[in-house]
């Protein structure tokens, strides 16, 4: 196992450039510099156990090394340098994102643990124009069952999919799958895991049947249920369901 260990400056420079774009304006990138140094100070030791501090992925931070410097990267963090957020007298709990769909969570909601007065959801009307602010995600239900049957779910069926938003919230919160085996109940950040989806922000609008030839059932080789998941751009109704066999 290969350990980097650099000083804290050194890795914040090997953290921006992969983050964002290093052509983006220079307040953006001094803002971007504080949050991956606030980062890194709040989540020393996360990977304790493997025996070095932080991952080099977006588990943790994406970081480059020395790849990920520019001069314009450089100069976002030697002008913020040593500069993190503090909340009574902490580094704060830091987290970012690429898109909010228009709206962030609490942190409790989502998470858990005790509210944070800094974590609050709030209306964000900044991200309209940036990557996967609306998606739709189309699932042939083979590709489902086989993620669930790897996440240990012994399915061989799956009749629908019914998810439940947090109070209020756009967010999945419990996603409520039909099987020959019963009906599961899944966190919705980890069906947005094991679906691959870019977001909790999500909601199953309809089931269709694609006339593609791949995963095919067996009794009709041009039929295949297929799952639509889409963002949720508004408050989404509890259950709404939709099913497939």
């Amino acid at each position: 196992r290969v350990i980097d260990q650099a000083p804290l400056e050194d890795y914040v420079r090997g953290v921006v450039g992969k983050e964002m774009s290093s052509l983006s304006a220079r307040e953006s990138l001094k803002a971007q510099a504080v949050m991956a140094r606030t980062y890194a100070m709040s989540n020393l030791k996360k990977h304790g156990k493997d025996g070095f501090d932080l991952c080099d992925h977006d588990h943790c931070q994406v970081y480059g090394g020395v790849s990920g410097e520019r001069p314009s990267v450089n100069a976002g963090v030697d002008g913020t340098r040593g500069i993190i957020m503090t909340a009574a007298g902490v580094p704060t709990s830091i987290l970012y994102h690429a898109t909010c769909g228009g709206s962030t969570a609490d942190n409790d909601l989502v998470y858990g643990g005790k509210p944070l007065p800094y974590l609050r959801g709030v209306v964000c009307n900044y991200c309209r124009k940036g990557t996967n602010y609306r998606w739709v995600r189309r699932l042939p239900a083979e590709f489902l069952l086989r993620r669930l049957q790897v996440e240990k779910y012994l399915l061989k069926r799956i009749d629908s999919v019914q998810v439940f938003p947090l109070r209020g919230k756009d967010r999945a919160d419990i996603v409520q799958v039909r099987s020959d085996r019963g009906t599961l109940r899944i966190k919705g950040t980890t069906f947005r895991r094991i679906a691959n989806l870019p977001s909790t922000t999500f909601w199953i609008t309809d089931t269709k049947i694609a006339t593609k030839p791949v995963l095919a059932d067996r009794k009709n080789p041009t039929a295949i249920p297929v799952v639509s998941v889409r963002s949720a751009p508004t408050r989404t109704p509890a259950g709404v369901e939709t099913g497939w066999r």
